[in-house]
């Protein structure tokens, strides 16, 4: 594959002007009993271990998780980056996806390593399998996003569960989008030793702009992040955003929103012969190969899509 970096990645690419009303306006535009006081005694102040903990204890109580396990960080995304520096040596290769969040490429490609990219099946899924041959004693860790981004795919967590038994890698799921599925998390089950789940407060709370996300992991894994990672990569400001819109029930109405404009969409494209993936995210998949011409169309009417390439085509996200 080509080696790409972070200045490829879609958010530095100019967008339309994107109504994002049904992403994350909803629940973000909420005041959640914020004072100036929360801002402005927040501002000359260095993020303290007071209001980390208060925002663990607040975690660990929603998604009934034990604190120890719980790590806090600069967005999923951030997380994810910093584990990508802690785990990666010379010589060493990570596995995913052909279609996977594009950064967990970007972030291991810069530091010069290999980037072992699988297959998915015929119906635009994950095969654990093929992922399980691709290892090898050279891999780091292997990166799987589920519900998967862009296809809004999803691998029952039990069986990402047996599969981090069976393997001697580290394993890191990234569960953003899982709000948006009926399913059960990775979080309701014991997460073996070598399993890192990542998680989100950008979609399901329409927070994005706070970058601040967790993860759960073992007590070695935890150690080895706060060994390496500093403890000034979040503000203040975003803690105590986060603890405020936490003590809310604001994001079941913000996720069954974005669930029924999910399903109107869905409606509207089956009706006009637009093929797509069923999605257990907030994302939906165009399987129709598009054109250039038809991206440009979408332009010209100000509808932002993400283009996906892959297998000499090209699809678009929703």
């Amino acid at each position: 594959m080509n080696k790409n970096n972070f200045l490829s990645d879609y958010s530095y690419q100019e967008s339309c002007n994107i109504n994002m009303s049904v992403s994350g306006t909803f629940l973000a535009s909420r005041s959640f009993n914020l004072s100036k006081e929360d801002i402005f005694n927040n501002l000359d102040n260095y993020p303290s271990n007071t209001n980390k903990n208060k925002v663990i204890k607040t975690i660990s109580k929603k998604y009934k998780i034990q604190e120890e396990s719980i790590l806090l960080g600069p967005g999923a995304n951030g997380i994810l980056q910093n584990f990508i520096k802690i785990l990666l040596k010379p010589n060493n290769n990570i596995v995913t996806t052909m279609l996977t969040f594009p950064p967990v490429v970007y972030g291991t490609q810069s530091f010069g390593n290999k980037v072992k990219l699988v297959e998915l099946d015929k119906d635009f899924c994950t095969d654990l399998e093929k992922i399980k041959k691709s290892i090898d004693n050279d891999t780091s860790f292997v990166y799987l996003s589920n519900p998967n981004n862009p296809t809004g795919t999803f691998i029952e967590s039990s069986k990402i569960i047996e599969f981090c038994k069976n393997v001697k890698c580290v394993v890191i799921v990234d569960e953003s989008g899982i709000a948006f599925s009926e399913s059960k998390s990775l979080l309701d089950y014991a997460i073996p030793n070598n399993l890192i789940v990542l998680r989100s407060f950008s979609k399901s709370h329409g927070l994005a702009g706070i970058r601040v996300g967790f993860a759960v992991c073992s007590s070695v894994l935890k150690n080895k992040y706060l060994e390496n990672i500093s403890n000034n990569e979040l503000s203040n400001i975003s803690l105590v955003i986060l603890e405020k819109a936490l003590l809310t029930n604001d994001d079941i109405q913000n996720i069954n929103l974005i669930k029924k404009e999910r399903q109107y969409l869905c409606d509207k494209l089956k009706a006009i012969g637009v093929s797509y993936i069923t999605s257990y995210s907030n994302t939906i998949f165009i399987k129709n190969d598009v054109t250039k011409k038809f991206i440009n169309e979408l332009y010209k009417k100000d509808i932002s899509v993400v283009v996906v390439p892959y297998m000499g085509k090209n699809y678009i996200r929703i």
